[in-house]
């Protein structure tokens, strides 16, 4: 049994709309989710296009040590890689606003982003 196991072992289950268990203040994914996730460094000045799409992008704390015109670039490229119900974690000193517009901030969540919701053009009427 590996570390990861042990961990999960001793987490409390949150029930069954979570993928995880929750250990302390911390979570592990569950046996069924495990095979789906993946962590990986990635330089973010590169193309991520070879990497795939992501549901859940963790960005914590490196914004700060962009320019303006880089955290766009960075940003954009990672909403390019999300699907429509996918998630930008960000720090708690980090945000979007002024940098684009392509995400938009959880409601009640501080740090945690989606992408814009683009409303449906208006039908004419018939």
């Amino acid at each position: 049994m590996d570390d990861i196991d042990r961990i999960a072992e001793a987490g409390v289950d949150v029930g069954d709309d979570r993928q995880g268990r929750l250990l302390g203040d911390r979570w592990t994914a569950n046996a069924a989710l495990k095979p789906m996730v993946r962590f990986r460094t990635f330089n973010l000045l590169e193309d991520p296009s070879a990497l795939g799409s992501f549901d859940v992008v963790l960005c914590r704390n490196v914004l700060i040590y962009f320019d303006q015109a880089t955290k766009t670039k960075i940003l954009d490229r990672i909403a390019a890689r999300l699907p429509g119900d996918g998630t930008l974690y960000l720090g708690g000193s980090e945000t979007v606003f002024g940098i684009t517009e392509r995400f938009e901030p959880v409601p009640g969540e501080r740090g945690i982003y989606q992408l814009t919701r683009v409303p449906a053009p208006a039908r004419a009427a018939a």
